[in-house]
């Protein structure tokens, strides 16, 4: 991600506030500027949890107006949206980081793609 997490993980900037702490992503973009390509993932509703055991933990659906809820409303069950090519100025409500809300403008600055999975399904250990 080429954006910063706010002091508590809840919440993104794309300009770097007090407090906030500076994933690897952004340094990568720092060194290389636009020949990076950072892909984000993000889901409509599901769980989460860990192959190698422990309790799933749900993801509720996404709310009205968001960028998931908007391509559930597509019918699809994956999908990759390239999103360079928004506009720039476009204010965008979308799951980031994880399974918060956040808006942000310029989503292309902060991921270049996103995959979206519709229903998300906890990992599995592989038999």
């Amino acid at each position: 991600m080429n954006a910063y997490y706010d002091s508590n993980f809840r919440g993104v900037h794309q300009t770097q506030q007090t407090g906030d702490m500076k994933p690897t992503g952004t340094f990568i973009a720092d060194w290389l500027g636009k020949q990076v390509y950072t892909l984000g993932m993000t889901t409509f509703q599901g769980e989460d949890g860990f192959a190698m055991g422990g309790p799933a933990t749900p993801v509720p659906a996404a709310p009205d107006g968001s960028l998931e809820a908007r391509l559930h409303a597509m019918g699809h069950p994956y999908a990759f949206v390239d999103l360079r090519t928004l506009d720039s100025r476009a204010s965008v409500a979308v799951r980031l980081p994880k399974y918060d809300v956040n808006t942000v403008t310029d989503l292309g600055r902060v991921y270049g793609g996103i995959f979206y999975v519709d229903q998300m399904a906890r990992a599995t250990r592989a038999a």
